[in-house]
């Protein structure tokens, strides 16, 4: 993929890498954020009786909606987060893939979903990404493994110790909102940039690109947040991850990325879903009209990782 690095900033063992894209603008599209708010779209249970693993989407305006798989929906009978990117169509009705993230509550707080000012952290992200597709090649569907979802987000209140009486992972957020707003101060969007790789450390864990720059900015702040979850309790490293370092992991990456063997599904709304993976990372990759919309590609853990982690104590 054909990108340029645009800036690089570090805090701690939180690292972000900005970078331009070439083939930018050419899909015009809003994002659902925006949409709820100009009240363009309206997502909520499927019935009054709601399914945990599928919302509604209404969109009445005449423009195209993305939603990305990393966004997170607050509200209604409980808070979910968003299974794969979608861009809607416009004037159209759409059931949408999503898992809970709130495991303690079923009963609604509010008529519909709202969008949260934060995404899922990118462990979650991509194991939720690698269950989805494990899915679509065996069952055709978006599903992923629930209580699965549900232990992640138990294992961040634990590194946390913020208490939650329904088990949500926006209790985290807003029970951290001013220690995470200041370990974040030196991240700002590049006015230039459509994309971001995140570092933890010396690795490179999540990169997102997106079809235009004002799409980027919006979801930036969103993005960091989401990545502060998961680096702000982990110790710093011994030594600092370094610029010419990072930056050559990133667009290294992306080539590998560019270069991996895909396969291609129908969208959930329109366009063309991508799935792929690439240097021990798992990526997917929404297209319309020969265009690409939304680009993510996260790190996969180790194996046994993840288990031996449940075994240490929490971090702080």
């Amino acid at each position: 993929m054909e990108a340029k690095v645009t800036s690089f900033r570090i805090n701690r063992n939180l690292a972000v890498v900005q970078l331009v894209t070439a083939g930018q603008g050419h899909c015009d599209f809003i994002t659902a954020a925006r949409a709820m708010h100009e009240g363009k779209i309206d997502i909520r249970e499927v019935n009054e009786a709601g399914s945990v693993n599928t919302a509604l989407v209404v969109n009445r305006g005449g423009e195209l909606v993305l939603l990305t798989d990393a966004d997170i929906l607050t509200g209604a009978k409980q808070t979910r987060v968003v299974n794969t990117s979608i861009l809607l169509a416009p004037h159209s009705t759409t059931a949408i893939p999503v898992s809970c993230v709130e495991q303690g509550r079923w009963g609604f707080t509010a008529p519909g979903f709202s969008p949260a000012d934060y995404t899922a952290p990118s462990a979650l992200r991509a194991a939720k990404m690698e269950q989805v597709r494990s899915n679509m090649r065996t069952r055709g569907g978006r599903h992923a493994d629930q209580g699965e979802i549900w232990a992640r987000v138990g294992e961040y209140q634990a590194q946390f110790r913020v208490p939650s009486a329904t088990g949500s992972l926006a209790d985290i957020f807003e029970g951290k909102k001013e220690t995470f707003d200041g370990f974040l101060a030196p991240f700002t969007p590049d006015p230039a940039a459509n994309g971001m790789g995140v570092f933890i450390g010396g690795t490179l864990v999540c990169v997102d690109v997106f079809n235009r720059a004002d799409v980027f900015r919006e979801y930036f702040p969103k993005l960091v947040r989401g990545a502060a979850l998961e680096a702000f309790p982990r110790p710093a490293e011994a030594k600092a991850l370094q610029e010419a370092e990072a930056r050559f992991t990133v667009l290294d990456t992306l080539d590998r990325l560019q270069a991996a063997e895909r396969e291609t599904f129908p969208g959930v709304g329109v366009g063309e879903e991508e799935r792929f993976a690439a240097g021990g990372m798992t990526a997917s990759a929404l297209r319309h009209g020969g265009a690409m919309v939304h680009l993510t590609a996260l790190k996969l853990e180790a194996a046994g990782r993840r288990a031996a982690s449940r075994q240490r104590p929490p971090r702080m």
